[in-house]
């Protein structure tokens, strides 16, 4: 099953990303040989010799990329040459043979063997395209190479059984593809989804037609839309869809094909795909030309760099004041190692990432971020001996942990701040997880050996740490002095004022604020009592303007069992019954109804 596509043949192009889907992301094979393609190893090696290792010359992409792998093992130049088949599935405004030619050019540089011209997988039936990407994927060649290079190292890094349990739901995949840097921007983003998920994600993979076709059907502004991150986007989309399935009574429309859309274009639209590039037809221009000059104009030392977000970004964007937040941004840049913590629901991972993008911004410096949980170990972390099978052997090999890898990568930018988020900090044994680490991040100018061996280790002076506490889990225990004296924090409790400016800047009238947010700051103070449990404001913080819709599916369905599991031990537990939606609705939530 897929999303319908008018007069656009899928099956084949589907059915070669399903072989993908098994053969290369579950099982780290290949699609044009009998050997491990998609590991771990030949991830890494792209990061180090491409991502990490930028050219700035003004010669052609694949001049450059050539030289740039020159020094990596043939296996991982294999891998680059079948990610671009992958980036090569969705465009059908370059041609199948300009396309086999590019992917067979990049196989060959490993100089072992030739991928076999009669694979299916170079057929035009594969390489056709399923829509337009517009001149602009060319344009971003490398930005968007770099972030697919990315999303694979990052996901061959997930335990198998997550990655099975993420293939099985595309919502969740999105949620966790949010963390590859630059996701929002890119356009191969779009396509992975609509690759891995047909049935659930559309073929639209210009940003700026996605907000277009929000922007019409969705009751939000075009200021508000604009804001919308790719996920959000995404599942406005899927609501789009819903009503209008049900408007026209039948499951086969198309966002480009009649009836639809003429309700959302312009007669002057520009062609599918990203439309900042140029008007036209870009599925009639000459593709190969196209390519070429792109690859030839796009500055790469400008490519390189983060946006730039300032902290006054931010402000605009959290409702958090400019001040409070150059004070966090100031703590973050003096210690190096900052944590934020709170009850659920005020945003610390959210403030974690945006300070995270304030602090690299117009840099070339690097995010990546890891969760901590119970079974979190030093092996995972720093270093650890791990099996794997050598010509038939089984071997036991010294690997880097997430943290080691981070530092590498970070040692290879100097200057350039690269930030590693720490969700759920104290989820996990702490003094076991950071081992040395608890001394080298007190003493960055000193280097040691690990305890699994190898060389002298020190923290790159580039490298800060930003985690995220939930106080009122206290699953394993509190963050004991040592490490605290090593960090800086900032104790969030719910924001009710930017909660308040945040509704009614999405146009909710003000009485029904005023009264959600009076009913909040009761519940804190009268019912909860403790600052560590209090109800954050992230529960009200709907895509757009949804709130009114959805606010009493929030409350019956989360915010109801979330008190009656802190009640349930507490000498006031008859208290919770008065703080449901059917007893409030009809007093303090009366303006809701």
């Amino acid at each position: 099953m897929s999303r319908f596509c008018a007069e656009m043949p899928t099956e084949g192009i589907l059915a070669a990303a399903t072989d993908w889907r098994a053969k290369a992301l579950e099982s780290g094979g290949s699609m044009f040989s009998d050997g491990a393609v998609w590991t771990r190893d030949n991830a890494q090696a792209l990061i180090k010799y491409f991502v990490d290792s930028p050219d700035e010359t003004d010669r052609s992409f694949d001049e450059k990329l050539q030289d740039q792998l020159a020094a990596a093992p043939a296996s991982a130049k294999h891998l680059a040459a079948e990610i671009t088949w992958v980036m090569y599935l969705c465009p059908s405004n370059i041609t199948a043979s300009h396309k086999r030619e590019r992917i067979n050019r990049l196989w060959d540089w490993a100089a072992q063997g030739s991928i076999d011209p009669n694979s299916k997988y170079l057929s035009d039936e594969v390489l056709r395209g399923i829509g337009s990407a517009g001149p602009g994927y060319n344009q971003h060649q490398w930005r968007e190479t770099c972030f697919a290079f990315r999303f694979v190292h990052e996901w061959i890094m997930v335990p198998p059984d997550k990655r099975k349990e993420m293939l099985a739901d595309g919502w969740r995949f999105a949620e966790w593809l949010e963390r590859i840097p630059e996701c929002n921007q890119r356009q191969f983003r779009h396509m992975l989804m609509f690759l891995l998920f047909p049935d659930s994600f559309e073929r639209t993979f210009g940003g700026n037609q996605r907000r277009m076709i929000v922007d019409h059907f969705d009751p939000l502004t075009r200021a508000q839309v604009r804001k919308l991150s790719a996920l959000k986007l995404d599942r406005k989309l899927a609501e789009i869809r819903q009503q209008l399935e049900i408007k026209h009574g039948t499951k086969e429309l198309d966002f480009y094909a009649e009836p639809v859309h003429s309700e959302w274009a312009p007669e002057d639209e520009l062609a599918e795909g990203d439309a900042n590039e140029d008007p036209g037809d870009a599925e009639t221009a000459d593709p190969t030309a196209s390519h070429a000059v792109a690859e030839e104009s796009a500055p790469y030392g400008v490519e390189g760099r983060n946006t730039p977000f300032s902290l006054a970004d931010l402000s605009a964007e959290s409702g958090f004041a400019e001040p409070l937040l150059a004070k966090w941004l100031g703590q973050l840049r003096r210690k190096k190692h900052f944590v934020f913590q709170g009850p659920p629901g005020t945003g610390k991972t959210y403030l974690a990432q945006r300070l995270a993008k304030v602090l690299m911004s117009g840099s070339r410096g690097i995010v990546d971020m890891v969760q901590f949980h119970p079974a979190y170990s030093y092996e995972d972390f720093i270093q650890g001996i791990r099996p794997e099978v050598v010509q038939g052997q089984m071997a036991f090999k010294l690997v880097p942990g997430r943290f080691l890898e981070f530092c590498q990568r970070a040692a290879a930018l100097p200057g350039e701040p690269c930030v590693l988020i720490i969700d759920e900090l104290n989820r996990a044994n702490l003094s076991r997880v950071f081992g040395e680490l608890m001394y080298l991040l007190e003493y960055r100018d000193r280097a040691i050996p690990l305890a699994g061996g190898g060389a002298q280790f020190s923290v790159p002076d580039n490298v800060y740490v930003v985690g995220t506490m939930n106080t009122a889990d206290r699953s394993i225990a509190l963050v004991d002095h040592a490490l605290r004296r090593r960090f800086t924090f900032a104790f969030l409790e719910p924001a009710y004022d930017v909660l308040q400016r945040q509704l009614v800047r999405q146009g909710i009238d003000v009485s029904a604020v005023n009264s959600l947010v009076q009913t909040l700051q009761s519940i804190n103070t009268e019912v909860i009592k403790d600052r560590h449990y209090q109800l954050g404001i992230s529960f009200f913080l709907t895509d757009g303007n949804m709130l009114p819709q959805r606010l009493q599916a929030i409350w019956e369905g989360e915010i109801e069992p979330y008190l009656e599991e802190y009640l349930l031990d507490q000498s006031d537990h008859g208290a919770a019954p008065d703080w449901t939606w059917a007893k409030l609705v009809d007093g303090k939530l009366a303006p809701w109804r």
